[in-house]
């Protein structure tokens, strides 16, 4: 114990905590304290703990331990009553004496016990109570919604981003009318973000006496503590922080603390004695917060200690500078001796700074702790005694930098020790100055020209950047790039970025030669550094003669931060790819190139540390001088895992493709994430003389003046092959229109897979839930199905506003599809199919099958339209990625299939049936694109199933393009046992990847298959398992009939565009729109129901009251009715008319 603590309490040595106040009973007691209930619930990691606390003392604390472990909780109270303590114990003032608490717990050793104790000047109250162990959860109780009041008359009722959707939508109202159009509504976040009405979605009601809109619009993440007002025309709402929807995994995962406190105690960390100790003695003291004052805490207790934190304090608080005025080392009992550094400490981290002192009188060290505005902790301490610590300190900040603490990492935590020290005005200055340096960077590139963006990390790859040429890319590279002037030279970097705490802000000889690299970078070669604020300040506090080149943001960001120039914040991701390189490239630039982005190599032996490094951009025999100064990163790097890695960098590039950003690897990667964004061969154009690949986008010259609009509902959460089709059919107008827009109440989860396909840049979305129509003119509206009545009015009326061609989607008439499902549908629901064939100028077919269905079905009395074949693309440029790889075969049977009730005309329930005996030791790829998962029980019925037959089951959800295509070319053959099919992407996908499929004839298989394609009867089984053994049984070189099936052209995104580009061409001008109105609709609708199929109801069992009720209903149709006749009558003649009945 040191002399600090025995002159405070010389009798501590004997005291307990529990023996305080023991005998304390009764309303005559200062204070009464007890335990109700302590539950730990292991299913949801909670240890939950209520009870009540009575005092007649103002200033105390609440303290919550279970000894034995790190629990550690400052309990606050005054929360629920307790009208049973307060009869009891009426001599009290407080009237809630209730308190609760909740505390994440992984694990509780055998007979934990909570404790509560009661401390304030006079003493201490302990109580203690078994916590008991619960296996069931408890229900959540719900999170409160945050409410603004209202500033003047506008309120912002509600707002809430969603992850998965990257969408801020909220809800404002006002007492009045609906403003009128030319009435300007902008949003602004208080971090900078202005959202003017052009990039904004509302749609306004009259409720009552309330005007009331919703409003959303695109959002890839948020700033820390990001709120939002509203302005409309001269009133501005309050600012109300918006909501946060945690309803994406992957971007959780990504978020995910890589540094975690563990629930077992620490040891030799700081005890609640020396706490309790030193705030009896701070409790009377006037604290300050002298600028530029440290003081270490607790006092040290052996020379070794003492040297470690003395060494790192000379290079983070060391040095010639303004900032820190004093640095106060502690002395307990022992008088200190200050070691040599270890020898991977570089020297240049050596140097002392200002006002280091090491004092041994208490009173001295009591004057350090007061004056000081940091404290750093040496001792391991849990983040709830950290904020214990706040309580003792008020106003100070605590820095915890236990070397032998995984949970402190002192690397990090050192690193922020100068950052910490500046005032609030200089940081904010600091940031300021950083936002402008990059705003005026980027400005620069771009009036150099660039058109593009490229970033290269130090994987084994980009040793071979000499085969690219980057002249069209502003060009930002990372971390020990800058150790190669051989590459520096040829990818001449505009910023430089870096974020790694040991290896470049460090006190190794790694991170000093790191540094002295990035200075000799910085001078003589025009870049700039971006790092985070709080981790890089202290670069730019040692080497002022760089600090006017570094770019400090703060790491503040909650998601995908695609314009720093907007909202100056990096995102809390993982590595500097995510954090500093991708917001600064899209900030530049649409298309962004990468290369040297390896990622973690399956083979152990080839990975370096985490992973593998470049040979000429790594300082390979420095690495371990890292290790051996920082201790605890070697073990909190072991617990990082590949998996939050790759959710960052596909969280990274999924959320950014969402607004128009796009991605491309120039070389493989092992990050999923990367490897499934390969970069075509239309964006690399090889230079005559260098013969190196030029990347960039080549400017086109071709303008068509057409615009495009696709209407589609799409899912955010799985995949739609429906869905898919549109997308692509909007891909593929994008050839013979400048402009495709995509309107929608989700981005589609596959957007990833478009940045291969050409005219991916013509692509734009209008996401809004439909709340309001897209802005500007069409020439070509595009409806697919299951849209809600009144978007496809609105659609229509957009249509014939700009006298645009319409056009409808026919996935399969519902006649089709009944005529061949082994499980019909019900027609009553496709009523709104119907209606929108009646005012499309063209029905577009998947297959010639398809069509003589869709004239019986969409035949109608508005309009005649063109029946045209479009075969859907698949994704033919990811193909062409993976046919180059050449995959090997894996001794795999790939099947495809959807699960849950309405897809059980994919037949995957009779998938076992139809498997040949002797597939011992295949695997069977089962490739499932939704998320209406059969339940894992019977997913394991399956596994056993095939498990007994030798088979093991591989089981593929909402994998990429590129995935299924490597998985597809690894098979020995595709297996598709669909009992019915609109078009049937599978097949034409092994047709892709030269390989065999056994599927059922179907007629429309057939169509699409017939060159190479193997067939048997429909329902079949016997069959299906004799072909899977005759195919199986040939040689390799024997399997595909045909070497080049003729749907792989016809399926190509270049055949689906002329198809699509055909059928419209077939109608001379637009007519179908122009005969839309909303009763011709709704008479469709009518018409549906009661014409066209069986009526639901036979007027001739109706009673009298019945049909009097039937000619009420339709008696305001009677005029239409009429027109609709007259016009059949014109243009079908008498006799054809006679064959409906009308009247």
């Amino acid at each position: 114990m040191n002399t600090f603590f025995k002159r405070i309490f010389p009798e501590l040595e004997h005291e307990t905590s529990s023996d305080v106040g023991k005998n304390i009973t009764g309303s005559d007691a200062r204070a009464l304290v007890r335990i109700s209930k302590a539950i730990f619930e292991e299913e949801q990691e909670t240890l939950t703990v209520n009870g009540w606390m009575l005092s007649h003392i103002d200033q105390y604390d609440l303290l919550l331990t279970v000894p034995g472990t790190s629990v550690f909780q400052v309990v606050a109270t005054g929360l629920e009553p307790r009208e049973d303590v307060l009869k009891q114990y009426p001599g009290f003032s407080e009237r809630k004496p209730g308190w609760r608490v909740k505390i994440p717990a992984s694990s509780l050793p055998e007979g934990a016990e909570a404790h509560i104790l009661y401390v304030d000047a006079h003493g201490r109250i302990n109580h203690h109570r078994s916590i008991e162990i619960k296996s069931q959860p408890s229900v959540a109780a719900k999170a409160e919604e945050i409410k603004a009041d209202p500033i003047g008359e506008l309120n912002i009722d509600r707002c809430e981003y969603s992850h998965m959707r990257s969408l801020t939508f909220g809800r404002i109202s006002f007492e009045g009318s609906v403003p009128d159009a030319d009435t300007q509504m902008t949003l602004r976040t208080n971090r900078g973000r202005v959202l003017p009405a052009e990039d904004i979605s509302i749609r306004w009601v009259q409720r009552g006496a309330r005007a009331v809109c919703e409003f959303s619009f695109l959002t890839t993440g948020l700033a820390g503590g990001e709120a939002i007002q509203a302005q409309l025309g001269k009133v501005y709402s309050s600012f109300v922080p918006i909501k946060l929807k945690n309803d994406s995994e992957r971007r959780q995962n990504a978020l995910s603390p890589s540094v975690r406190t563990e629930m077992e105690e620490v040891p030799g960390g700081i005890g609640l004695e020396e706490l309790l100790v030193l705030r009896a003695e701070m409790s009377g003291q006037a604290q300050s917060c002298r600028p530029g004052h440290v003081c270490y805490f607790p006092q040290f207790e052996d020379s070794e200690t003492y040297s470690n934190h003395y060494h790192r304090a000379c290079w983070y608080l060391g040095g010639k500078n303004d900032l820190v005025q004093e640095v106060v080392f502690g002395q307990g009992d022992q008088d200190l001796q200050l070691c040599a550094a270890s020898a991977d400490f570089d020297a240049e981290c050596l140097e002392a700074g200002n006002g280091f002192k090491t004092v041994s009188d208490p009173d001295d060290y009591i004057k350090a702790l007061v004056n000081s505005s940091v404290v750093i902790v040496w001792k391991p301490l849990t983040k709830p005694q950290v904020q214990y610590l706040q309580k003792i300190f008020p106003g100070k900040r605590i820095l915890p930098v236990a070397t032998q603490d995984t949970a402190a990492a002192e690397y990090g935590s050192y690193c922020r020790a100068p950052w910490l020290l500046l005032s609030p005005k200089r940081r904010k200055e600091a940031l300021a100055e950083g936002q402008a340096r990059f705003a005026a960077l980027l400005q620069r590139e771009r009036d150099k020209g660039k058109t593009c963006a490229a970033v290269f990390g130090t994987g084994p790859s980009i040793d071979r950047a000499m085969e690219f040429d980057f002249s069209n890319a502003m060009t930002i590279a990372c971390n020990t790039i800058i150790a190669s002037d051989e590459l520096l030279d040829h990818i001449q970097p505009a910023l430089i970025t870096a974020g790694d705490a040991v290896s470049h802000f460090g006190v190794s000889r790694y991170a000093a030669r790191y540094r002295r690299d990035l200075i000799r970078c910085l001078q003589d070669r025009d870049a700039f550094l971006l790092t985070s604020a709080a981790m890089g300040y202290v670069v730019s506090l040692r080497h002022p003669e760089i600090a006017d080149r570094i770019i400090l943001c703060d790491q503040t960001y909650d998601g995908v931060n695609i314009d720093l120039e907007q909202v100056w914040s990096l995102p809390r991701f993982d590595s500097t790819l995510n954090i500093h390189m991708l917001p600064s490239a899209t900030s530049f630039a649409d298309d962004v190139f990468l290369l040297g982005f390896d990622g973690k190599n399956p083979n152990p032996e080839a990975n370096e540390d985490f992973w593998a490094h470049s040979q000429k951009a790594h300082y390979h025999d420095l690495v371990d001088s890292g290790h051996s100064c920082h201790p605890t990163f070697a073990l909190n790097r072991a617990k990082a895992t590949a998996e939050r890695y790759h959710a960052s960098v596909e969280e990274s590039c999924s959320a950014a493709e969402c607004a128009g950003k796009r991605f491309y690897t120039l070389l493989s990667s092992f990050t999923p994430a990367l490897n499934a964004r390969p970069v075509p061969a239309h964006l690399l154009r090889k230079d005559a003389k260098t013969e190196r690949l030029v990347i960039g986008r080549t400017k086109s010259t071709k303008k068509t003046g057409k615009r495009a609009l696709v209407v589609m509902k799409s899912p955010r959460a799985h995949f739609s092959g429906g869905r898919y089709h549109a997308t692509m059919l909007a891909l593929g107008m994008a050839e013979f229109c400048d402009e495709v827009v995509i309107w929608s109440n989700n981005y589609s989860p596959w957007l990833n897979e478009l940045a291969l396909v050409p005219n991916v840049e013509k692509l734009s979305f209008v996401v809004n839930d439909f709340q309001a129509d897209p802005k500007g003119t069409f020439d070509y509206v595009v409806l697919v199905p299951d849209l809600i009545d009144d978007v496809v009015i609105r659609a229509f009326d957009i249509a014939k506003r700009d006298g645009a061609k319409t056009g409808f989607v026919n996935f399969e008439s519902p006649n089709w599809f009944n005529a061949m499902s082994p499980e019909p549908r019900p027609l009553e629901g496709f009523q709104n199919w119907y209606a929108m064939g009646c005012f499309s100028d063209v029905i577009l077919s998947s297959a010639s099958t398809a069509v003589p269905f869709a004239e019986r079905y969409y035949k109608n009395p508005f309009n005649t339209p063109y029946y045209g074949v479009t075969r859907p693309a698949v994704n033919d440029s990811a193909a062409v990625v993976v046919q180059a790889a050449l995959p090997k075969k894996d001794n795999r049977i790939t099947v495809f299939g959807r699960f849950g009730a309405s897809s059980s005309h994919k037949n995957l329930n009779g998938l076992l049936e139809v498997l040949p005996d002797g597939l011992e030791g295949y695997k069977l790829a089962l490739v499932a694109g939704t998320s209406n998962h059969i339940d894992d029980e019977a997913i394991q019925e399956m596994s056993d199933a095939l498990a007994d037959r030798g088979i093991t089951l591989e089981l593929l959800n909402m994998i990429s393009d590129t995935r299924k295509f490597e998985v597809i070319a690894s098979s020995e053959l595709v297996l598709f046992p669909s009992l019915f099919e609109g078009f049937g992407y599978p097949p034409v996908e092994a047709a892709m990847m030269n390989v065999p499929c056994v599927m059922y004839d179907l007629p429309v298989l057939i169509e699409n298959n017939s060159d190479h394609g193997y067939f048997v009867p429909v329902g079949d089984i016997q069959a299906m398992r004799e072909k899977i053994s005759e195919v199986l049984a040939l040689p390799h070189d024997q399997r595909m009939p045909e070497a080049e099936p003729a749907i792989c052209a016809q399926a190509s995104i270049a055949g689906f565009t002329n198809s699509i580009q055909n059928a419209f061409e077939a109608v001379p001008a637009a007519k179908a729109a122009a005969e839309f109105d909303v009763e011709k609709f709704k008479a469709a609708h009518l018409l549906y129901q009661d014409l066209i199929h069986e009526p639901t109801k036979h007027l001739q069992y109706l009673s009298k009251a019945e049909l009097l009720g039937v000619i009420d209903m339709y008696r305001p149709k009677a005029d239409l009715i009429k027109e609709a006749y007259d016009v059949l009558q014109a243009r079908f003649g008498h006799e054809e008319v006679n064959k409906i009945n009308v009247e």
